[in-house]
């Protein structure tokens, strides 16, 4: 473990260096790591069962885990990446290739963490539009019913000779009823189910 975290510091790393499984899930908590390498074998347990274990925390769960190991089976790789593993890298390994390896995964969880925080903002953006929106329907709707009666009422007792105005009060108070009739729909739609 001293020599890895020596080889990762040379090339320009922060390491936290972990021997043990017994610990080490309170250590990357702790330590909240952008990346995490792991062997297979460890002292008093394994790496399939810590990786499992850390995908089990909430804060590790996103946390790209590499798998360092001199177990390079088929099935051994294939089950480094069944447990939440995103790389496998076989010992003995060539530390530009190693260093890449990380570089690598960083910048893919960078992308994941802006698109994720992006699409968060998004969301918060769409429920702040959603309520302005709501609030403006709402609020439409008791002046709209105000002119749709005003005009309602207008219709039925005032007598209109001219041709043309009767045609504009009908078409206002049409436009005032279908306007409700939106307003009401959209009400109707916020509250009910899709």
């Amino acid at each position: 473990a001293r020599l890895l975290g020596a080889v990762l510091e040379r090339e320009g790393f922060s390491t936290v260096l972990v021997d043990r499984a017994a610990g080490a899930v309170r250590s990357a908590l702790a330590a909240a790591p952008d990346v995490i390498l792991l062997d297979i074998s460890l002292p008093d347990g394994d790496g399939y069962a810590l990786c499992a274990e850390m995908r089990g925390e909430p804060s590790l769960a996103g946390v790209p885990v590499l798998f360092l190991s001199s177990l390079v089976t088929l099935e051994n790789r294939l089950r480094c990446f069944a447990v939440g593993g995103q790389d496998f890298i076989p010992k003995p390994f060539a530390p530009p290739e190693l260093a890449a390896r990380l570089r690598a995964q960083l910048a893919a969880k960078t992308q994941r963490d802006e698109l994720a925080e992006r699409a968060a903002r998004t969301l918060q953006e769409d429920g702040a539009r959603q309520s302005v929106t709501d609030m403006v329907v709402h609020d439409l709707k008791s002046p709209l019913g105000t002119i749709k009666i005003a005009l309602t009422i207008l219709q039925e007792r005032l007598t209109v000779d001219d041709p043309a105005l009767a045609r504009m009060f009908n078409g206002a108070a049409a436009s005032a009823a279908l306007a409700l009739t939106m307003v009401n729909d959209l009400l109707a739609l916020r509250e009910g189910p899709l």
